[in-house]
């Protein structure tokens, strides 16, 4: 039998098959290798003329696929280097959820910048942490940000942790979006406590 293309395309070897229907309408993932060499990726989907009597014959349709593929493998390791990065950093990150005023998700460092664990941080929003100076100040850039207008690039806040002890933060933000607008927003926290006892004490 020979499969379309044949006389320009060798087959290389079976992925995974997927029976679809019980009409034994089947697809097949391969790889192919053309005849200059170079490997393509394939979706064979094959196709009885009979239902009932497969020795009338099968009719084949090939999808080349290579470059999803690719698109796919780009993201997934887009994906690990993103998490690497998230769970690794020395640097406090979360993501906040404006519409809900709550937080997302959060690294191990943040969290122990608050002193809180990471179960105990998805119930808690920008409100319950920041002191009512700050608290106000991110209300003001919320509402400025919302009108689509620009705000301090990296604002510092005081913070309040699980102990009730005071801290600052200085954040890097970037801001994402949906149909509806503004959604929320992707952060990176430094404190930066320290240089600002510094300052208060000068």
């Amino acid at each position: 039998m020979l499969y379309p293309g044949q006389e320009e395309y060798d087959y290389v070897g079976q992925v995974k098959y997927r029976q679809i229907s019980e009409n034994r309408i089947g697809t097949v993932e391969t790889r192919w290798k053309r005849k200059d060499g170079r490997v393509i990726d394939i979706i064979l989907s094959s196709t009885p003329l009979d239902p009932d009597d497969l020795a009338k014959g099968v009719t084949f349709s090939a999808l080349d696929v290579t470059e999803r593929k690719r698109a796919e493998k780009a993201l997934r390791e887009s994906e690990a280097n993103y998490r690497q990065l998230f769970d690794h950093s020395p640097a406090g990150i979360y993501r906040v959820d404006f519409r809900t005023g709550k937080f997302l998700k959060m690294n191990d460092v943040m969290c122990k910048y608050l002193g809180y664990n990471q179960e105990e941080v998805l119930s808690l929003s920008p409100y319950d942490i920041l002191t009512n100076e700050s608290k106000q100040m991110f209300l003001e850039r919320l509402n400025k940000m919302t009108l689509g207008r620009k705000v301090e690039e990296n604002p510092e806040y005081e913070i309040i942790d699980k102990d009730g002890k005071h801290r600052w933060v200085q954040l890097n933000t970037k801001n994402f979006y949906d149909s509806d607008g503004l959604a929320g927003a992707d952060v990176v926290a430094h404190e930066i406590t320290d240089r600002k006892r510094v300052e208060e004490e000068l």
